[in-house]
């Protein structure tokens, strides 16, 4: 592999200069990068835009077994091109081999997948305790008394349900934002175990919440403006395809040309492999997120160790 010309890592940085330093190296090397990554994500636009033909082949039609199966055939697939993207896309942070940085992946997928398990059991069992007092007790007798009035209690209760939960997982979400710092970190750092990472460094990364925070935002609206450029033609198609769903019910003639499902597939295909070679990006910007913490963390152990001294001296 090419070497990539990287910005200085452990360099305190303020959110503005971490994407400018991420842009910066994305620009620089973005010929290597196609190069070391350009494989798997074709292998990935070719499978993602499956879903959508088979979707577009399925409308007014019975289920079919076989589709469900295919879609599940698809998804493993995926998964599995994932992890060797993933992987390659890992070895752009450290010198390991790519074998090695595979199983980084899956170690590091298998930690993710672990940690939200455990969130979504705890977020579900609190969400059951507040259903127990958001849900009316005696639903029968108030059915007896005003059924409407009976139903739009239950409408509300659920509704409040909901809520509740969307407003749990989106708090969750944000409290998880200094995982991005340990994942990086594990990814970047060789020697380093998951395990003891994520007791220790996840407090260090809660404390630089809000520059994980702002950065991950502002650059989230970035790629968000990129992407939807990026996705346009197949957001026309999808727009077209809508229509077609909306006015077949009604006795519309299907307008849909033959080679529709070639197109929604090619122009997928594209927009999938260009928007996940532009989100590379990203993944500089948790790199630089993680180098510019460790230069924090390292000023302040100094600035504490010469308050420390001051304190002695002063003794």
């Amino acid at each position: 592999m090419e070497r990539i010309k990287l910005e200085e890592l452990y360099k305190n940085r303020g959110y503005r200069a971490t994407i400018s330093a991420a842009y910066n190296t994305f620009i620089e090397n973005y010929k290597q990068i196609f190069r070391h990554t350009w494989l798997c994500m074709a292998l990935m636009a070719l499978l993602i835009p499956v879903v959508f033909v088979v979707a577009f082949a399925q409308v007014g039609g019975d289920f079919n077994p076989l589709v469900v199966g295919g879609y599940f055939l698809v998804s493993c697939l995926l998964l599995v091109v994932e992890m060797f993207y993933y992987g390659r896309v890992a070895m752009l942070f450290n010198e390991k081999a790519y074998g090695w940085n595979i199983g980084r992946v899956v170690k590091l997928w298998l930690w993710t997948m672990l940690l939200f398990s455990v969130i979504m059991l705890v977020v579900g069992g609190f969400v059951a305790l507040a259903a127990i007092g958001i849900i009316p007790a005696d639903q029968s007798a108030a059915q007896s008394v005003s059924p409407m009035a009976a139903e739009a209690a239950n409408d509300m209760a659920y509704f409040k349900i909901m809520l509740l939960t969307y407003l749990l997982i989106f708090v969750v979400i944000l409290l998880l934002l200094p995982y991005t710092y340990v994942s990086m970190k594990y990814i970047a750092e060789p020697q380093t175990h998951m395990w003891k990472l994520f007791f220790k460094n996840f407090k260090v990364g809660m404390r630089h919440w809000g520059y994980i925070f702002l950065t991950l935002f502002v650059m989230y609206i970035i790629l968000m403006a990129v992407s939807f450029i990026i996705a346009l033609p197949l957001l026309i198609l999808f727009v077209v395809f809508i229509l077609f769903i909306i006015g077949t019910p009604y006795g519309d003639e299907a307008a849909m040309p033959g080679y529709f499902p070639w197109l929604l597939y090619i122009v997928g295909a594209v927009t999938v492999f260009a928007s996940m070679f532009i989100s590379i990006i990203m993944f500089y910007v948790l790199y630089y997120i993680y180098g510019s913490i460790e230069a924090r963390e390292k000023e302040r152990e100094s600035l504490g160790t010469v308050a420390e001294e001051a304190a002695l001296a002063n003794q």
